[in-house]
């Protein structure tokens, strides 16, 4: 068949198709090509890993010997061990290396499935088993040149990244063509692989990188083999430092604007940083007052900003006063009103929520909303702020969904923030109102369970950003 012709991508879907039932995936994507299984490694290798990476493979015959000589050849870092001949891979020895990695620097685990020179077939059941049990994030890859097509294999079941094989020997059929089966993740990796990044370490914001570059400032300690999804105190103080030092030239004038990724508190706690979370660090470091500073979280159908922040519950009940609401919504006449400019929105019509159920209901849950909300809210419309309620938290939020209203004061935390991270966290953003620069984040936690694992989506960092720069052009000119 001439592979030019329309008879060829059919004849190819067929020949995948039957990949994949040799296999027992029904989600491997299969890529045929001129080739041998050596051919497959050189696949496997290239599209997704890159020179510097670490391997893990054991010397136990002729082809695992060939495949660890081809890793070295790409520049990849092979941590290995010599297996007495006749046997198969040691399943014990790779669980104690990779359970060892705390740092994850091993990105991919080798495997021959059926050792050609010596007729012996290794468990790969067991060596993914290893992997579950170390919570390792790396590649399985399986040569299965001389078992697939001739002996059981288990894709999907195995948990296996990567299936490289030939059409010679397994599948018994003439040489000259190589195949590879990639997983989800192993695609990701693929997109990943190409990726090239040149760093250029800076001494100040001043300074511009080279073209294509990109600009980095060290400070504090450097994170050096911290663990990577676990608490560490050394991660807390790097973390800790950076803030700091991007406050610090805040203030200096060198920049406008700050935004900083998600925090591990615990690892603030371990690292004995003295503030509970970003805003209280934020306003301390800049020599702002507690009381002038306020959180407002935003993505494109709600704003909403808070009374109080990161405090026990039943300390935040008391701390709806009249005086705390009424600051809260002048903070938002200066800070928020830059913010509602920055989306287009000339006056902020302002949404106050209730702190009781149905707003206290004429006082029947509780009197906070009449004695303490609603005068507040009467003084802040004295002041010409365009602000109402106080409404009941369980609607507010979908009023102004619905474009009623375009920022909503919350009493609390969790009132404020489920609403807008319920919506999704890809478009949200936290905003600190009241700094004397701007400063962002990801409306978002440090998701442990899925660090090293290269499934992190940068949405939210990406419109925290976007939002930076909205502000900053809404206010001065600078660099964020």
């Amino acid at each position: 068949i001439d592979h030019r012709s329309a008879a060829f991508p059919t004849l190819l879907a067929a020949a995948r198709s039957g990949v994949q039932a040799v296999m027992k995936s029904t989600s491997a994507q299969v890529f045929i090509f001129p080739s041998t299984g050596t051919g497959g490694w050189e696949t496997a290798l290239a599209n997704t890993l890159r020179p510097g990476d670490a391997v893990l493979a054991a010397r136990n015959g002729m082809f695992s010997q060939k495949w660890i000589k081809m890793c070295r050849d790409f520049g990849l870092e092979v941590v290995t061990t010599d297996v007495p001949w006749g046997e198969g891979f040691p399943v014990e020895w790779a669980a104690e290396t990779l359970t060892a990695d705390k740092g994850h620097k091993i990105k991919a685990v080798l495997l021959t499935h059926n050792e050609t020179a010596t007729g012996v077939r290794s468990d790969a059941a067991a060596v993914r088993a290893a992997l579950d049990t170390a919570g390792h994030p790396a590649l399985f890859f399986v040569d299965g040149v001389s078992s697939i097509g001739s002996m059981d294999f288990c894709f999907e079941d195995w948990g296996v990244d990567v299936a490289v094989t030939g059409s010679q020997k397994g599948f018994m059929l003439p040489a000259g063509l190589g195949i590879a089966a990639f997983s989800d993740k192993a695609m990701r990796a693929a997109e990943q692989a190409g990726l090239s990044l040149e760093i250029e370490v800076l001494d100040d914001p001043t300074q511009a990188p080279e073209t294509g570059a990109v600009g980095v400032i060290a400070a504090g300690p450097e994170a050096i083999g911290v663990p990577v999804g676990q608490v560490s105190r050394l991660a807390g103080e790097a973390a800790f430092a950076a803030i700091r030092t991007g406050i610090d030239f805040c203030l200096a004038g060198q920049l406008s604007g700050l935004v900083t990724a998600p925090i591990h508190k615990e690892a603030f706690a371990a690292a004995q940083v003295p503030y509970p979370g970003h805003t209280e660090m934020l306003a301390d470091l800049s020599g702002t007052a507690a009381e002038q500073v306020a959180m407002m979280l935003a993505n494109d159908d709600i704003r909403t900003v808070l009374t109080s922040i990161h405090v026990p519950l039943s300390r935040a009940v008391t701390l709806v006063t009249r005086e705390a609401v009424l600051r809260t919504l002048l903070r938002m006449a200066d800070g928020a009103q830059q913010g509602a400019q920055a989306l287009g929105i000339a006056t902020p019509r302002v949404a106050v929520a209730g702190l009781n159920p149905h707003a206290g209901e004429g006082g029947l849950f509780g009197d906070e909303d009449a004695a303490e909300i609603l005068p507040a809210i009467k003084d802040a419309q004295r002041e010409g702020i365009d602000a109402s309620g106080p409404w009941p938290g369980d609607t507010v939020f979908m009023a102004a969904r619905a474009g009623e209203f375009d920022i909503v004061v919350a009493q609390y935390h969790d009132q404020g923030l489920i609403p807008v991270k319920y919506l999704g966290l890809a478009d949200g953003v936290n905003v600190t109102l009241g700094l004397p620069f701007v400063r962002t984040s990801p409306d978002h936690g440090t998701a442990f369970d899925i660090a090293g694992k290269g499934q992190a989506d940068p949405a939210s960092l990406h419109s925290a950003l976007l939002m930076a720069l909205r502000l900053r052009d809404a206010t001065t000119t600078g660099s964020v």
